[in-house]
């Protein structure tokens, strides 16, 4: 399968590592806040800064970036296409 692979089984067990060696910590308010649909009072919470933002940061620049790759294959391949096409009418043999 595609994403199941040792590169992203890695990735996976070490994030798991992290998440069990360096664990987020929240106060009994932050936990009620969240419970109560109240996430917005947690915003400047270096818990929230920590665990929402940094942590699924690496998630959008990875997903940024191979998106980024996709879309530039995708254009030399329109490229190529037009080339082709262009040597077809001059009568170019390819």
């Amino acid at each position: 399968m595609l994403w199941r692979n040792g590169v992203t089984t890695g990735l996976n067990k070490l994030n798991q590592t992290m998440e069990s060696v360096l664990p987020n910590y929240y106060t009994q308010q932050e936990i009620t806040n969240r419970e109560n649909g109240e996430w917005y009072k947690n915003i400047f919470s270096a818990n929230f800064l920590g665990d929402a933002i940094l942590k699924n940061s690496g998630f959008m620049i990875g997903a940024a970036l191979a998106g980024q790759v996709v879309s530039g294959a995708a254009l030399k391949a329109m490229k190529l296409a037009e080339a082709r096409k262009a040597y077809n009418l001059l009568g170019v043999v390819g």
